[in-house]
């Protein structure tokens, strides 16, 4: 059984993560991205401070952009990430404006250790679903991932759900809530 799990907010504390660094999120991403496609898919901490410094007016180091990059793990619900790859295959599919950010930021918090495949959308919901033919269950924290999708699931809400919450649904959906 194939489960499909959103990162951002369902895997990953993002809000958490992001106030790690005083900087904007959006600033962040598009000078993350261009640094990135600058040089050649390919990420340099340096390009980055230079790029949010000097046309942002932040005044950024390398050592803060590492620290929020070293404090990544703490927010990775890791317990029940593992939890759920034990019993299923799991793929983090995403969706994002910035791919190679997302891909850092992933990797950064080593959900990648735990997922069998990662697949990162473009566009909205209703131009590029989640439909992962070889995927079974999508959890997601948006309900419009859930409109636009052939994919059975449930909508994640980090504010009330635990990753308790997720696995009896998943158990629910996958086995019919029998005992295996």
């Amino acid at each position: 059984m194939r489960i499909a799990v959103d990162f951002d907010h369902v895997l990953f504390d993002t809000a958490g993560f992001y106030d790690e660094i005083n900087v904007d999120i959006d600033d962040f991403k598009d000078t993350f991205e261009a640094v990135y496609l600058e040089n050649g898919n390919e990420y340099r901490i340096e390009d980055h401070v230079e790029k949010l410094n000097t046309e942002r007016a932040y005044d950024v180091s390398p050592s803060d952009i590492e620290r929020m990059y070293a404090a990544a793990p703490n927010y990775l619900r890791e317990n029940g990430l593992k939890n759920l790859s034990e019993r299923y295959e799991v793929v983090i599919v995403t969706r994002a404006s910035h791919r190679g950010w997302q891909k850092q930021k992933i990797t950064a918090s080593g959900a990648d250790r735990y997922a069998d495949d990662i697949v990162i959308v473009h566009g909205e919901p209703e131009d590029e679903p989640k439909n992962l033919s070889e995927a079974d269950l999508l959890i997601d924290d948006r309900p419009k991932e859930h409109e636009y999708t052939d994919l059975p699931g449930f909508v994640y809400d980090e504010k009330t759900d635990t990753f308790d919450d997720v696995l009896q649904e998943v158990h629910l959906l996958t086995d019919g809530g029998e005992d295996s």
